[in-house]
């Protein structure tokens, strides 16, 4: 029976990966290793980006089809950094799942805005990102990946 699953991208290495395929595994979704509260950055800064860059490479050569869970709405993320992801994947010909992060008022820490603050500066706690913006980021992400696929 074909199956899929999430592993962190720090946790997989080329026999995690063998043993994967060799179990059934045809899908694999690797995850950013940094942590939930890292800041956004753009793809050169990022420090998970070599260890994404690896894993998706150690499951190609297995034959496993493979995403990245990619967060869009970090603390810090901001619309400039949008499109230098975008090409990022785009020109590895990476697959992306994007996780929109969303806060809710009980994520509220001190010294953060009201919902109402949030929504008027950006419709965020922590970036500047609006929800309408990062709705559109997820949709070009989502219809690149479509269209690589195709070609």
């Amino acid at each position: 029976v074909p199956w899929s699953c999430r592993v962190r991208a720090d946790h997989l290495d080329s026999m995690v990966a063998l043993a994967l395929f060799q179990g059934g595994c045809r899908e694999l979704v690797v995850c950013s290793p940094s942590a939930a509260d890292v800041p956004g950055l753009a793809p050169m800064d990022d420090p998970a980006r070599p260890a994404i860059e690896n894993a998706v490479e150690i499951t190609r050569v297995t034959g496993m089809t493979v995403a990245v869970e990619h967060i869009i709405g970090r603390p810090g993320h901001t619309r400039e950094m949008l499109p230098a992801w975008h090409r990022w994947f785009h020109d590895r010909r990476i697959a992306v799942r994007p996780h929109v992060r969303v806060l809710h008022a009980g994520d509220r820490e001190p010294g953060r805005p009201t919902l109402t603050e949030a929504r008027a500066q950006a419709g965020c706690w922590d970036n500047t990102l609006r929800p309408k913006e990062v709705e559109r980021a997820v949709k070009a992400v989502t219809q690149r990946v479509a269209l690589d696929r195709l070609a």
